[in-house]
């Protein structure tokens, strides 16, 4: 398993994404290219409810799409929603909505094993070891900063007027102004704390969250 994980999670996906929104998209076709090159015995499987139908529903809730892929003797199964574009549930979903729903959960079931893993993990390029040489000239990872609140990874925020507010930028504006780096939703929660308190940012940094706090 180590090996196909090296070999899958060291292909750089980036050429083969499409951006909606903020949310970034690898192309199944390639992908599963890419897997049956490397691996022509992988196989993937559409699972199945008891009637035989591509999908389960929960009343009220939604539908859900599993996929199961077997690759040099390991299998990983995935579950996902079936989605709108905005990745929220669709409650009365298309038969299209549930085809597309499946094949974006091949993708995120390919991940398991490695192709295209950090498209989740919020990086711009895979992580390549000294001595390798990248798919692509001039790699430029990005870093991942982590929330000292959630304890989650930081990710870039879209500001009312369209721009992006960045990962470093963010760390370093809530390291000045709540003495820790925050993510978008736990700065809120820090602004709301601090103006409820009516401290400054250096006295409130020292200080932790008031109990009960949203």
């Amino acid at each position: 398993m180590a090996e196909v994980f090296d070999t899958l999670s060291a292909i750089n996906v980036n050429d083969h994404t499409d951006k909606k929104g903020k949310f970034t998209y690898l192309s199944w076709p390639w992908a599963w290219a890419e897997v049956k090159k490397r691996y022509p015995a992988a196989h993937y499987e559409v699972r199945r409810d008891d009637g035989g139908l591509p999908f389960v529903r929960a009343p009220g809730i939604g539908y859900m799409v599993s996929t199961q892929v077997a690759i040099e003797g390991v299998t990983h199964e995935m579950w996902l929603p079936v989605m709108d574009g905005r990745n929220q549930a669709i409650q009365e979903p298309s038969m299209m909505d549930i085809n597309k729903a499946i094949m974006r959960c091949l993708v995120k079931n390919l991940a398991m094993f490695g192709l295209g893993l950090y498209i989740y993990a919020g990086e711009d390029l895979p992580d390549v070891e000294d001595g390798q040489k990248p798919k692509q000239p001039a790699p430029r990872p990005s870093s991942v900063v982590f929330c000292a609140d959630c304890k989650r990874d930081i990710k870039p925020v879209v500001k009312k007027d369209g721009t992006v507010w960045e990962v470093s930028d963010m760390a370093a504006y809530s390291n000045r102004r709540y003495g820790r780096a925050l993510c978008g939703p736990c700065m809120k929660r820090a602004e709301q704390n601090l103006r409820e308190v009516g401290a400054d940012a250096a006295q409130y940094a020292s200080q932790p969250l008031m109990e009960g706090a949203t």
